[in-house]
């Protein structure tokens, strides 16, 4: 029986609809990659991850895309193409702190020329970085700013500092000595920080 998958979201790949079957009598779907381009793939390999682009996963290593729009070697393409690795691509090393946890890339900006739209209409220049003003937020108009790198990093676990057995240490630290992962002590600290510092006591006086 044909497993309906229009719709969903796999890797880069969005299925869109059905798609003529393959010689073999195999389904095949129509989908659009990330990168804005559609392809066809079999069923089977769209499920099992084996089809995870369009084909431009493989090209990453070779540099960025020659975009049709231009200006792939800019900082700011540079930006929006890593962002997107680390929402959406399992290899990368920045995957289990932001698609693992489930943040994503909102549906607009998956066309560079949105985003680029949007930073140069809110404050991007040279120097400055992107921000997500709520950590635990997704890549979003209403959750991102540019900032300089300094004020990013107020935003991030190194300038969390609580008291730990006598002692001042950041959240990094503090996952280590409990063997909590830092993004999960982050993520209740900015959701609720007397229930984070409820537990944390319960966990000083072990």
């Amino acid at each position: 029986m044909l497993k309906d998958i229009k719709g969903k979201r796999f890797n880069m790949l969005v299925v869109l609809e059905r798609a003529d079957n393959d010689k073999y009598g195999n389904a095949r779907w129509l989908c659009k990659c990330d990168c804005g381009k559609t392809t066809v793939c079999n069923g089977q390999s769209i499920r099992n991850g084996h089809a995870k682009s369009c084909g431009c996963l493989q090209k990453k290593s070779a540099g960025l895309l020659s975009y049709k729009h231009g200006g792939s070697n800019t900082k700011l393409c540079k930006t929006w193409y890593a962002i997107k690795q680390r929402c959406f691509n399992k290899n990368s090393v920045s995957y289990k702190n932001y698609g693992g946890r489930g943040i994503t890339i909102c549906e607009k900006w998956l066309d560079f020329l949105s985003f680029k739209e949007w930073a140069l209409q809110n404050g991007y220049r040279e120097g400055l970085t992107i921000d997500r003003i709520n950590v635990n937020g997704n890549y979003e108009p209403l959750n991102c700013r540019y900032v300089s790198r300094a004020e990013q990093n107020r935003n991030t676990t190194r300038n969390i500092k609580v008291f730990y057995k006598g002692s001042k240490i950041t959240i990094s630290e503090l996952s280590r000595i409990i063997n909590i992962p830092k993004w999960k002590l982050l993520s209740l600290y900015h959701k609720n920080i007397k229930e984070f510092y409820k537990i944390y006591k319960l966990r000083a006086k072990e």
